[in-house]
């Protein structure tokens, strides 16, 4: 584009400040007092499990990489065992996403003013509140899809020099290293790593001699491949590779993205037609200049909204690695469009991007008064009221048994090895032709957690067993919590 239009003045953009303060307040304000969800227990947990020594997949039932718990267990090491966690990694969280959306605009300002790179950073989240709390709560994938967009950044960077010095090849390696990373945090890096890597592969072969950069690309590769490795050799091969992957792709019962597609088209259709209608003007002029960082773009929306199915149960956030992507094809599509039109109908300069957004923070306010008045949703400060209440009435040793990590209290230890997705453990265990003995009543009478949550029963099958009932009544007491019994002195 022209430097008249990358140059705009900054008198309409005050609205995309007014756009990003209300989104912080509303993001701190939902961190500060809506209650934990089932993954970001599970993480805090597993992550507990291992500062007390405990070994994943050998100790306990896990199926991710165990990278992200390893940066959890730094708040246990600083500030102790304690419930500040939840706050503290979600406000971290909220700046992961910050700091990504702040790279996806720099990304979009290699082609595009900055109306159109706001609607590349900022436009989904806010048309679509599942795809918004996907980005907030306390799991990899957010940190995941900031290393990819560093990424992407310096990639399209190289791709505008003519000339690589020492430097770029340097830069390379940085970028093969935050790929490794990303990979180390969850294989479902893994696509978006690959396709970026084939990408900085190819364009070298425009500026280096095909032996220097296969020899860089080869080092590169093992650069990527090293903290899995490493992971592997920590965590025993064979477990990590079964957990990890083969666990992980195979869990049963299965479901299509589509459901959650279908969702993203509706909420955000204006968004999605500025994606396509970029697609279609990049082909129809794909031999600009800046075309090179315009394709690696394009093969990241795609390669990764193809990666969606190669997942067994392609959950919200599996799709932080995929609609950013089409986020900044909007901006470019936003961009081109605009230019278009003021061209032609000879417009008025306005800031319709602004508009577009404060309408999408609109929604989003609009789309969280029932969450906020739901009644069935716990505030923070009672979970964490309830949580301290199951740590101060039991001893050191107690043990817990849930049916799901929601219910956890974090700080306990677990009756069993399966402490929680036994909805999906033993079935997909069943498929892949390891499944444990089911948990039966007889079993549980012998292990006799400290603290029992109803959902034990109901997810090993037993919970409307008369027998069951009767005991539980009679060696336990209820809690002033409903469905948590507490075994009797």
């Amino acid at each position: 584009m022209d430097n008249q239009a990358r140059q705009q003045t900054s008198r309409n953009q005050w609205i995309f400040w007014v756009v990003a303060a209300g989104f912080i307040l509303w993001a701190v304000a939902w961190a500060c007092v809506f209650e934990p969800e089932h993954d970001e227990i599970e993480h805090f947990h597993a992550a507990w499990l291992m500062h007390q020594g405990e070994q994943p997949f050998d100790d306990f039932f896990e199926h991710h990489e165990p990278a992200f718990w390893n940066l959890l267990q730094l708040y246990y090491l600083i500030f102790g065992e304690n419930y500040g966690i939840i706050l503290t990694a979600r406000l971290l969280t909220l700046a992961i996403f910050l700091l990504t959306s702040f790279y996806t605009f720099r990304v979009a300002r290699f082609f595009t003013g900055p109306e159109g790179a706001w609607i590349a950073a900022f436009s989904f989240p806010l048309f679509n509140m599942s795809y918004m709390m996907a980005n907030l709560f306390v799991r990899g994938d957010p940190l995941i899809l900031l290393l990819l967009m560093i990424c992407l950044y310096s990639i399209i960077g190289l791709t505008q020099k003519p000339v690589w010095s020492v430097r770029e090849d340097r830069s390379l390696l940085f970028i093969f290293l935050l790929m490794g990373l990303a990979v180390a945090i969850s294989p479902r890096a893994g696509i978006p790593v690959l396709t970026l890597f084939i990408a900085a592969g190819s364009f070298s072969l425009k500026r280096w001699k095909l032996g220097k950069s296969l020899g860089l690309f080869l080092v590169g590769g093992l650069i990527v491949c090293l903290p899995i490795l490493i992971e592997a050799l920590i965590y025993d091969v064979d477990h990590y590779i079964f957990w990890v992957f083969k666990f992980s792709t195979s869990i049963y019962p299965p479901f299509s993205p589509i459901r959650y597609i279908s969702k993203l088209l509706i909420t955000a259709a204006p968004i999605w037609l500025l994606a396509v209608y970029a697609v279609w003007r990049f082909f129809k002029f794909r031999n600009q200049p800046d075309a090179a960082g315009k394709w690696i773009i394009l093969a990241m929306a795609v390669t990764n909204f193809a990666g969606l199915w190669a997942s067994s149960r392609p959950f919200m956030q599996q799709f932080l690695t995929v609609i950013p992507f089409w986020g900044l094809l909007a901006g470019l599509g936003y961009d081109d469009l605009f230019k278009r039109l003021r061209h032609h109908l000879k417009l008025a300069r306005f800031n319709w991007a602004g508009l577009l957004l404060l309408a999408g923070l609109i929604v989003l306010a609009g789309r969280s008064i029932p969450f906020w008045s739901n009644p069935a949703m716990t505030h923070r400060s009672a979970w964490i009221e309830r949580a301290q209440w199951m740590v101060d009435n039991t001893s050191e040793d107690a043990t817990f048994a849930a049916g799901m990590a929601f219910f956890h209290p974090i700080f306990m230890q677990d009756a069993v090895y399966y402490w929680f997705a036994g909805r999906y453990a033993y079935p997909t265990l069943d498929r892949l032709g390891r499944a444990p003995d089911p948990y039966t009543f007889q079993a549980l009478r012998v292990t006799r957690p400290t603290i029992i949550h109803e959902t034990f029963g109901e997810v090993w099958g037993f919970k409307f067993d008369p027998e069951f009932r009767q005991w539980l009544e009679k060696k336990y007491e209820p809690t002033p919590y409903k469905e948590y019994w507490i075994r009797k002195q």
